[in-house]
């Protein structure tokens, strides 16, 4: 037992259980899975806190560092209810790929947060992309928005909601392999729809 990744669960789970949360979009899920396709969530690395709260206890793989970090970390989402695939997105980036790839032709779904580990922010890397042409799975876009949130002084401008804030979750338009034609194009598509979802959240949050 990881002490420290299960005293992080514990806090992650009362916070969240204090905050109200609006879901919209939800039913984009059983678009996604038409045809038994298994499902990549993808959002930001600053909006890793509600994407990891909303998304426990799916049996969802995430790709989590080697590092003494991850060890909490990858303690913690264990006790979320997720799968954990150690390695990394920058170093020995394609065994990562590999290894996501053979979890969703194992019938499992993913969560990337696509601009980590490093940035650019809000900049999406490839393998997103990459993993759905490889698997032809749809790739879900999350997107937040807060009633009284607090952004870390971060790279990723983390961001955490204050205790008993409201939070609007949005899960837009699923993306499905045909609509790109490179790793590239994918990726801004991706960037495009996550912008959406936080739009529609952001207009939400207000009313």
């Amino acid at each position: 037992m990881n002490k420290k990744g299960w005293i992080s669960s514990v806090v992650i789970r009362f916070l969240f259980d204090s905050l109200t949360v609006e879901k919209i979009g939800w039913n984009n899920n059983f678009l996604a899975r038409k045809g038994g396709r298994r499902v990549i969530y993808v959002c930001w690395h600053g909006s890793q806190f509600m994407g990891l709260s909303c998304l426990r206890n799916h049996s969802i793989t995430a790709l989590v560092s080697m590092s003494k970090d991850g060890d909490v970390i990858a303690s913690a989402m264990g006790y979320l209810g997720y799968r954990i695939l150690r390695g990394s997105s920058s170093r020995g980036a394609a065994r990562s790929l590999l290894g996501l790839s053979k979890e969703i032709k194992a019938g499992f779904d993913t969560a990337i947060t696509v601009d980590g580990p490093r940035g650019p922010r809000h900049k999406a890397k490839p393998g997103a992309a990459f993993l759905a042409r490889r698997t032809g799975a749809a790739i879900l876009p999350l997107g937040f928005a807060y009633s009284n949130v607090k952004k870390m002084k971060s790279w990723d401008q983390n961001e955490i909601p204050y205790p008993f804030s409201k939070v609007v979750f949005v899960t837009g338009r699923p993306i499905f392999p045909d609509e790109f034609s490179s790793e590239e194009e994918g990726s801004v598509l991706i960037e495009n729809r996550i912008f959406e979802c936080e739009a529609i959240a952001a207009n939400r949050i207000q009313k």
